[in-house]
């Protein structure tokens, strides 16, 4: 990121040196060819449609012909998903064709690109409220020329764009880091836990999970007395790949704790492991006082026999959710019997390779969920600093 910039807070609606105008005023809206399907090809330029704008990566198809000029693209131009998915986006793949419901925006004489970008992105959800159509949303040019928005002077506009783009590039660098961690996670699981299946040769002993466990909780049944504050009720919504998450937000009274959770009371650590809908998530039980509800297993791992921690990579493994996913049964929601879940047998290596095994698995996890939270942080910096300097709300020096 640039170097603090110091900025003033306003008060008033139009900022001073500011103008009110509307969008068609900032730059020329040029929509795209309409190809049919039978233009597409292998060679010649690539075709950019609404599934490049979601997915850039996306595989696109060709066009070997003569274009009009107005629908050719390049390496920094934007593009205005106008119709179905309503985005903005600068191009960064160089030469390419504009396919229809998407607008090729060229800012104006005295408008910013990248602050048009930015303007155009903050501006979406005020756009789509004007969108047309019930099942496939879009915007017309006549919202455009009806909708205004507030404009400073191109070096402020240039200020800003600054601003908002080295927390971009900070984004961009902790996406990278995200990546990267859940490259060599995934990588590290698969690698490791491949010698937990079934008739592979190798020193991990073949056991069934029952065997390596010192207790396994299931609330199944009646629902549990639900209230509307207590006592933290855990259920499958709140079990989620590889973590837990309090959302949704579900209670159980204080005085039918007791009487709920009869069936044993996890400690913190213990495994949850969803059984259906969804099938095969897996969190560890928090270190709070908590109910548990319905389709959720809470495994307790026997002592001096299984790590925890190890139990929960192992069951987040690629190689062990197909063998769940295998033993799923059921037509709409896939499950999995607890009768048949616990009788499944993996390798497992002595306890001690198990806890270094984990210690390394939590270590990279631990630097994928670090950039997680980063990316996180810097979208809600980024989101009050767009609503704060496009308003004019607050004003960077020029």
């Amino acid at each position: 990121m640039t170097d603090v910039v110091e900025m003033t807070r306003v008060t008033s609606d139009l900022p001073d040196g500011w103008r009110s105008v509307p969008f068609s005023a900032l730059a020329d809206y040029v929509n795209g060819r309409a190809f049919k399907p039978e233009d597409w090809g292998t060679k010649g330029l690539p075709i950019i449609r609404i599934a490049q704008i979601t997915n850039p990566n996306a595989e696109a198809n060709f066009f070997d012909g003569e274009v009009d000029p107005r629908n050719l693209i390049d390496s920094d131009d934007l593009i205005f998903s106008w119709s179905a998915t309503l985005a903005v986006m600068r191009w960064t793949k160089g030469p390419a064709i504009l396919n229809q419901h998407l607008f090729k925006v060229t800012p104006k004489k005295g408008v910013d690109r990248d602050w048009l970008r930015y303007r155009l992105e903050a501006s979406m959800p005020d756009l789509a409220d004007e969108a047309h159509g019930t099942t496939m949303k879009h915007i017309r040019k006549g919202t455009l020329s009806s909708k205004t928005t507030f404009v400073p002077s191109l070096d402020e506009q240039r200020r800003i764009a600054e601003v908002l783009r080295s927390v971009d590039e900070a984004i961009a660098a902790s996406q990278a880091t995200l990546n990267q961690s859940e490259v060599a996670l995934s990588a590290l699981s698969d690698e490791l836990f491949a010698a937990a299946m079934p008739g592979v040769g190798n020193e991990w002993r073949q056991y069934a999970l029952e065997d390596m466990l010192d207790n396994i909780i299931d609330y199944r049944g009646v629902p549990p007395p639900k209230a509307d504050s207590g006592i933290p009720l855990l259920t499958a919504k709140n079990v989620r790949f590889g973590y837990l998450d309090f959302e949704p937000r579900e209670f159980i009274a204080a005085h039918d704790f007791d009487s709920w959770m009869r069936r044993g009371l996890p400690s913190a650590g213990d495994i949850m492991f969803t059984t259906e809908a969804p099938l095969g998530n897996v969190a560890e039980f928090p270190d709070i006082k908590a109910a548990l509800g319905q389709r959720t297993l809470t495994l307790v791992p026997k002592p001096g026999a299984l790590d925890a921690k190890f139990l929960k990579w192992l069951l987040l493994s690629k190689p062990v959710q197909a063998l769940i996913w295998s033993h799923a049964t059921g037509s709409t929601a896939k499950g999995i019997k607890q009768r048949t879940f616990r009788k499944l047998k993996f390798g497992f290596p002595t306890l001690h390779e198990q806890v270094r095994i984990a210690e390394v698995m939590e270590d990279i996890g631990a630097a994928r969920d670090a950039a997680k939270r980063s990316n996180e942080a810097y979208a809600v910096m980024k989101a009050h600093l767009m609503s704060d300097l496009l308003s004019g709300q607050v004003r960077v020096p020029v």
